[in-house]
């Protein structure tokens, strides 16, 4: 493991602590650099910005705004001194900006390599859901003499190979001696909840731990995650690892590699890293073929316009692929009924980017001009038994409007009306998280254009 760190990335010191991580992505406290044909450096940030569309993909910007949303770290544990990384959490989206933050963040954990006996602590192993058992908690932190890890969240031993989804409020520690990759939405905001009270002392967030954490019991099975083949010919093998539950933030698929295998970005940028061997990635461009060695450790922003491409090595090598999804239901285009035209025999049809059909079951009117419909796919045989699911568009920003799909069923939704801004067909609705403790506000434009 020290060989495979010190070849892909080596140490960083960090506060006087050596802590290996290197960063492929961009956001605004940290950008990953690529050397141009000429010698120069240039950070994917400007890249980015300079051309958006021909990097991100069109329907990524459509979708996300003019920004990766997708970032991908290394992780080393292996070498700390000082014994475990912090216990932390990373808030929703929508708690984060309540709480002055930019976004939130969930992410994923793929075990490169651990040492025997390595471990993670992830999840509260008892509820704590009762103000008796948070005022407890509170105060345990407070204390020295209590290892919170142990007392309260649920310790697992990992292996090389594992799979992890860690969703958002889910506290977490990465215990020493282990090696791996982090896909993650991207995000800076990190609450740091309890540092094994180490001196000297850092900042902890409490205040915003109490607010955002799921306190609810869980166990391994809720965060590990396995392996699904979606290609294998007799020298290379490809898999998806990581299909992120919450607002579907991320894709990681493994490629397993002897020899060539092609791959096509289909509008959509990504981002290629080597764990193990070593990697060209040849395509056509300007008429001419060109080839773009990727070394272990070293990971590659592939621009959406460059389409078909080829991943080619000649000995056994690893990549992770890297990609925000596009494809889901409620994040396309949409044909939609009037208000006035509405009724509970109306259909309103929605074709997917990929091809795939939905439609609106039911649209009607309420006493104040809400509309209320129903979202299945067009395959479901709406005379039998079914779930039916509500969806919503958020407007972030003025960069464009992030359409979202909750997959929240309609019985879990509250107080649903609509309204109409600047001629725009609007519906809002609230649902509860985590025992009914929060809510989730809702606003979502019905009419995308």
């Amino acid at each position: 493991i020290l060989e495979l760190l010190r070849r892909a990335f080596g140490y960083i010191e960090t506060a006087g602590r050596r802590a290996g991580e290197l960063v492929a992505g961009v956001h605004p406290d940290i950008s990953s650099q690529t050397r141009l044909r000429d010698g120069s450096l240039v950070s994917w940030k400007d890249l980015v910005s300079q051309e958006p569309r021909k990097i991100l993909g069109d329907k990524v910007v459509r979708q996300y705004g003019e920004n990766l949303p997708v970032m991908v770290k290394f992780l080393n544990s292996a070498d700390r001194r000082d014994g475990n990384l912090s216990a932390q959490l990373h808030p929703t989206d929508e708690q984060a900006r309540a709480l002055g933050d930019d976004s939130g963040k969930v992410e994923g954990w793929i075990i490169l390599d651990a040492e025997p006996g390595a471990y993670l602590y992830l999840g509260f192993k008892e509820s704590l859901t009762s103000p008796e058992t948070q005022e407890q908690f509170k105060k345990d932190l407070e204390n020295p003499k209590i290892n919170i890890a142990e007392k309260y969240l649920n310790k697992i031993p990992v292996k090389k190979g594992d799979i992890f989804f860690i969703p958002y409020g889910t506290v977490h520690v990465i215990g020493r001696g282990i090696l791996l990759l982090e896909p993650q939405q991207t995000s800076g905001v990190t609450y740091r909840c309890w540092d094994w009270n180490r001196q000297p002392a850092r900042e902890l967030h409490i205040a915003k731990l109490m607010d955002t954490a799921n306190f609810e019991a869980t166990t391994r099975e809720k965060y590990q995650r396995q392996p699904k083949e979606k290609y294998k010919d007799k020298a290379n093998t490809i898999e998806t690892l990581l299909q992120s539950e919450q607002e579907e933030r991320f894709i990681v698929e493994r490629f397993r590699l002897t020899t060539s295998v092609s791959d096509d970005t289909k509008g959509v940028c990504c981002i290629l890293s080597v764990t193990k061997g070593k990697v060209n990635i040849e395509f056509d461009y300007n008429q001419e073929k060109r080839s773009v060695p990727l070394l272990l450790g070293e990971s590659a922003l592939i621009p959406a316009s460059l389409g078909e491409y080829s991943i080619k090595t000649d000995e056994e090598s690893e990549v992770f692929k890297t990609y925000p999804p596009t494809t889901h239901p409620s994040r396309t285009q949409t044909e939609v009924i009037s208000a006035q035209e509405s009724s509970p025999n109306n259909i309103i049809k929605v074709m997917g980017e990929e091809g795939d059909n939905y439609k609106y079951l039911n649209p009607a009117l309420l006493p104040d001009g809400s509309l209320i419909a129903r979202c299945v796919p067009a395959a479901v045989d709406t005379s039998k038994p079914h779930r039916s699911n509500l969806v919503r568009l958020i407007p972030v920003d003025s960069s464009g409007l992030l359409f979202e799909h909750d997959g929240i069923l309609v019985k879990n939704a509250e107080d649903p009306r609509v309204m109409s801004i600047n001629g725009r067909l609007a519906m809002t609705y609230v649902v509860p998280l985590y025992n009914g403790r929060k809510w989730k506000n809702i606003f979502v434009y019905i009419d995308e254009k």
